[in-house]
């Protein structure tokens, strides 16, 4: 069976994911957390991505991205597999670290990009691992609420003005929304982006530049 298309252009925007092998954690200490973070950061660095939001859980992950350049399937390829290097490294293991290829979803609509940050950032939430988002340290709400300094690879300046909090604001009107999505269904616009993937994707996207496997 073919593999799905994977659509790519200049400044598309993703929902991107991916799991561990077997559903097996892919983070085991803080180091491994930190270590994944810093290979992303060079990710970022090399292909000129802009990072929106990020979460980082146990046993998979959550980045919402823009790519300036039609550059997805190389930048995460080299994500995965600069971490996958060293997990099996650092554990004396051999094989997959991840399930297999990431997901990915273009985001198609400007509106979608607040519900889908503030959904990803809830996980921890739903998780029962934290009673409020900014508690979770893998995540980029804290960075996002102005409650931390924002690692120099994080792009806030997306957020709508409504949405922008002053530095060290706990109830600023990004955190806020966030905080009122607690427990509520996941947004309609999200269950509808969730059907644009790389199979039906080409019919909606006008004159991409690049289609990759």
């Amino acid at each position: 069976m073919a593999r799905p298309l994977r659509i790519e252009y200049e400044g598309a925007v993703y929902h991107v994911t991916n799991r561990g092998n077997g559903h097996e954690m892919i983070y085991r200490e803080e180091a491994d957390w930190k270590a994944f973070l810093g290979i992303m950061s060079d990710v970022v660095l090399k292909f000129g991505w802009r990072i929106y939001t990020y979460c980082l859980m146990g046993n998979h992950y959550h980045l919402l991205l823009e790519t300036p350049q039609p550059n997805l399937s190389q930048g995460m390829k080299e994500l995965d597999q600069q971490y996958t290097r060293r997990h099996n490294w650092r554990y004396e293991h051999s094989g997959h670290v991840f399930q297999g290829r990431y997901w990915s979803g273009l985001v198609l609509n400007d509106n979608y990009l607040v519900d889908a940050a503030s959904y990803l950032l809830l996980n921890p939430v739903r998780a029962q691992l934290v009673h409020s988002p900014e508690e979770w340290r893998w995540s980029s709400c804290a960075a996002m609420a102005g409650l931390v300094p924002s690692p120099s690879w994080l792009d806030i300046d997306w957020l709508p003005v409504d949405y922008r909090s002053a530095p060290g604001d706990p109830n600023g009107p990004f955190l806020s929304y966030v905080r009122e999505c607690i427990g509520k269904p996941r947004p309609a616009n999200l269950e509808t982006q969730r059907h644009h993937t790389h199979r039906n994707v080409k019919a909606i996207v006008p004159d991409p530049t690049g289609v990759h496997n």
